[in-house]
């Protein structure tokens, strides 16, 4: 890449991205952070690049030098006329797994300052680099495509469209460009710490033809992608959700399906049922060839109750996992409950979970447990109301949004 050909620079990088109003950039301060934060500035000051750019840094606080450090990025920002902003972990630090907490920590710091400034995507800089390692790591643990698809181009966090432009560029292409931009960067002690596998790997990588890594990361992306537009084909044939938030899936044809597709579905229907939060994994697959071998009962995972019958498999709340209390309702005249559902209810009254025994005589048509789980309303004179299928005026409940297929 060379710097004074802006042109040559940003040629495919950004292609397909137009029409972006507002974008941040995470920026550490090393050199792929701050090679991207300077093609974005300069793609923000083309006809089709965001009007507005923002960089964040995540100060973690593990070591002493790391204000200083997000102060010296926040005044190459100023350099750049860009707005900073810097972003504290803060609480007890883990003692143990300290890279992969402080990735997630990272993460969600960044995408909640994007959501509370409405800010609806945030860039990345990993490199090419980035991506060999990765998928080199996986290699030697796992052969499952979802591990080794590595690092994705383009994801969510926390409802945040992430993107990571750069995964196809070298790092050492990336330091040329700075270097002839006259930009210094800065360098993190721990990118050289042998205690950290990443580290290792690094090491163990230099001089070795890294193609073979991304033609792996390319095949595995496409085995995953594949596999979810089979599981999203399935899901509009075979899952259905009713207004109490109930999940049923056709037992025999869920059978039917590759264990790949049974996980993408299951995976699926315990995040929308349960506590919304992505399943685990190793539980996702234990769960998935219980099923296949003809389990009947339940089993619970990720806040919800897995309800095996003869012919349909029930998802539903586990009601002893809901974290809801009773709350009032704001002048708003409407509260988000248990992240499910979206109860409208008369302003002052409140709206908490119906609870073992339930608060009022179950529907016939809705599960017990499920039933429990479900939003009630209590009015000022005390009296209690379903929020679901209610006839008293003023009260009602809809599914949220993340029970859309």
């Amino acid at each position: 890449m060379q710097a004074a050909d802006t042109t040559t620079a940003l040629k495919g990088l950004f292609d397909g991205l137009t029409g972006l109003p507002r974008v941040a950039v995470a920026v550490s301060g090393g050199s792929d952070s701050m090679a991207l934060l300077h093609l974005v500035a300069e793609w923000s000051r083309s006809q089709k690049g965001p009007r507005e750019v923002f960089a964040l840094t995540v100060d973690h606080g593990l070591r002493d030098e790391s204000g200083a450090e997000a102060n010296h990025v926040k005044r190459w920002c100023t350099a750049l006329q860009l707005p900073h902003e810097t972003l504290l972990w803060t609480g007890e630090k883990p003692q143990t797994g300290i890279q992969a907490n402080a990735r997630t920590a990272r993460y969600d710091l960044l995408a909640k300052w994007c959501r509370k400034n409405a800010v609806p995507v945030l860039m990345t800089g990993h490199t090419a680099d980035d991506q060999a390692e990765t998928v080199f790591m996986r290699q030697q643990r796992t052969s499952s495509p979802k591990s080794l698809a590595g690092i994705w181009p383009e994801n969510e966090w926390l409802g945040v469209r992430v993107l990571r432009p750069l995964l196809t560029t070298t790092r050492a292409a990336l330091r040329e460009y700075l270097l002839k931009l006259e930009q210094d960067w800065l360098e993190d002690p721990s990118n050289d710490n042998p205690k950290f596998e990443r580290v290792r790997v690094r090491q163990a990588l230099v001089g070795v033809d890294v193609a073979s890594l991304h033609s792996i990361a390319a095949a595995s992306q496409h085995m995953v992608r594949e596999d979810l537009q089979e599981g999203k084909t399935w899901m509009k044939l075979h899952l259905h959700i009713d207004d109490y938030g109930v999940v049923r899936l056709t037992r025999q044809a869920l059978r039917n399906e590759r264990l790949a597709v049974q996980q993408i579905v299951l995976a699926h229907a315990l995040q929308i049922a349960g506590d919304g939060t992505v399943p685990d994994a190793t539980g996702i697959k234990a769960a998935a060839l219980w099923l296949v071998e003809g389990a009947m009962g339940r089993r619970c995972l990720n806040g919800a109750v897995i309800n095996v019958r003869q012919h349909v498999i029930e998802i539903m709340r586990e009601p002893g996992r809901l974290r809801s209390r009773w709350v009032q309702v704001p002048s708003e005249g409407y509260v988000v409950f248990d992240g499910r559902f979206s109860v409208t209810a008369p302003v002052g009254s409140f709206v908490g979970p119906m609870g073992q025994p339930p608060l009022v005589r179950r529907f016939k048509d809705v599960p017990a447990l499920a039933f429990s789980a479900l939003p009630a309303v209590k009015l000022a004179d005390g009296s209690v109301y379903s929020a679901i299928n209610c006839t008293t005026i003023g009260i009602s409940a809809t599914l949220c949004e993340r029970f859309s297929l």
